[in-house]
């Protein structure tokens, strides 16, 4: 990150208090990455808090796809990045531009924020 650059901004939504203290604490030991704060998965509020992070970590109870809720968002917010956590088996896999995907796997905490990175820098232009 340059020095003119801001900070890559991470949202936590729906995931529990702890898991959301562990990303948190990850993300601000990041220059390039800034927490932001946690929001729960409501509708009246995911829009807006989304409107103001590059990356969203969302917490999921299921191993099933991305709900169509963040498909809309992605649509909304082309430059948008998305992590979804599986919460039983804490597994992750990257999102962006609506169609695309990348399956990181297991992930912990120092994993993470490399998981982070390499979603941040998948340039949308090149799609």
């Amino acid at each position: 990150m340059s020095s003119t650059s801001q900070p890559h901004r991470v949202l936590a939504v729906n995931l529990p208090p702890l898991l959301v203290e562990i990303v948190s604490r990850a993300v601000g030991a990041q220059p390039d990455l800034e927490f932001v704060g946690a929001a729960n998965d409501a509708r009246d509020g995911l829009e807006a808090a989304a409107r103001r992070a590059d990356l969203l970590i969302i917490g999921s109870d299921a191993s099933e796809p991305l709900p169509l809720l963040y498909f809309d968002l992605l649509r909304q917010q082309p430059d948008l990045k998305l992590i979804l956590v599986t919460l039983s088996q804490g597994d992750a896999a990257g999102y962006w531009l609506a169609l695309r995907a990348q399956r990181f796997g297991q992930v912990a905490a120092d994993s993470l924020v490399e998981c982070m990175q390499q979603l941040l820098e998948q340039d949308p232009s090149r799609y």
